[in-house]
């Protein structure tokens, strides 16, 4: 069977959490829901990747094949929202350091910092990996890039020495002097005033800071998790045949009109129940017009919201 045309309707699929053998009847399941796409691989790095450099798209492979066969269209994730444990233990610089300048452990979503170069190497390598695995088959549809690309703490930055390095030469680049910083944000109020650029301080919970700074920091967290999504677009669109997207939530910390300018898609998430499904049609409104692409809303929930405690 040829994988069906839209619209679609589909969920997302967890071959890695399951035994192979339950395949055929997961499939039959989805069959009789009347599901004609299935959303694969965005978490399962581990699983793709066991050591490092030894690769394992077997599973991946037979998921496919098994979903195409009953005529089911993938839309396949790069699994950079999930570093596995031996590139965390090998490269623990690579992790997201919070405001209190505390690093997140392994375990979590998006604990690895954009910026990181040795991380930004290893999505390298994932990506080109999966790409050439998957990158012309007829069976997907689509291609996900991560997952939800925003900041771990959603309007937190991260303020690892990689991230404040960079933001120190971004506010360099932009205003030429400190001193022509200091202008440009009054830091004479209540002696703020900075000598150089790496005395340009961090944000912080629950501290009252400079408005100026504040906004830089969301500006340059904003761009590089754009760059990010960008440098994986980048691979995908050279080396496969499929659109490429990528999943996004509204008014968490990331610019969606510079995000999607590399995309081929526009996905929204929501999980809005009867409360306040209303935001659900302000997020579309908001969402829909970014770019003149095909939108689609990729996660939602069918009845109780299962984040809310």
């Amino acid at each position: 069977m040829r994988p069906s045309n839209p619209p679609y309707l589909g969920a997302a699929y967890y071959p890695e959490d399951w035994p192979l053998e339950q395949i055929d009847y997961d499939i039959a399941l989805m069959k009789e829901a009347g599901m004609s796409v299935m959303r694969i691989g965005e978490f399962a790095w581990s699983r793709m990747e066991p050591e490092e450099g030894v690769y394992d798209f077997s599973w991946l492979h037979l998921a496919v094949e098994k979903l195409g066969a009953a005529g089911i269209s993938v839309i396949m994730g790069t699994p950079t929202p999930t570093p596995p444990i031996w590139l965390i233990e090998k490269h623990p610089e690579a992790l997201f350091v919070r405001t209190d300048g505390k690093p997140v452990q392994h375990g979590e979503r998006r604990h690895a910092c954009p910026n990181s170069p040795v991380y930004r190497d290893y999505c390298t390598k994932i990506v080109t990996k999966m790409a050439e695995e998957f990158g012309q088959d007829d069976r997907i549809n689509g291609w996900q890039i991560d997952n939800e690309v925003y900041p771990l703490t959603f309007n937190q930055p991260c303020i690892c020495p990689v991230c404040r390095k960079l933001f120190a030469d971004r506010m360099k680049e932009k205003y030429g002097s400190i001193e022509a910083l200091n202008a440009a944000w009054g830091t004479d109020l209540w002696s703020q005033t900075y000598q150089r650029f790496d005395h340009i301080p961090v944000p912080h919970d629950h501290v009252w800071q400079h408005p100026s700074l504040g906004a830089a920091w969301d500006e340059f967290t904003s761009d590089s998790y754009v760059d990010f999504t960008k440098h994986q677009a980048d691979i995908l669109h050279r080396m496969t045949k499929h659109p490429i997207s990528t999943n996004t939530m509204p008014l968490i910390g990331v610019d969606l009109g510079d995000l999607n300018q590399c995309l081929d898609m526009v996905m929204h998430d929501h999980y809005n129940d009867m409360s306040n499904l209303w935001q659900a049609a302000f997020w579309f409104d908001l969402i829909r017009p970014i770019k003149d692409v095909p939108f689609w809303n990729v996660e939602t929930q069918t009845c109780w919201n299962g984040c809310v405690k």
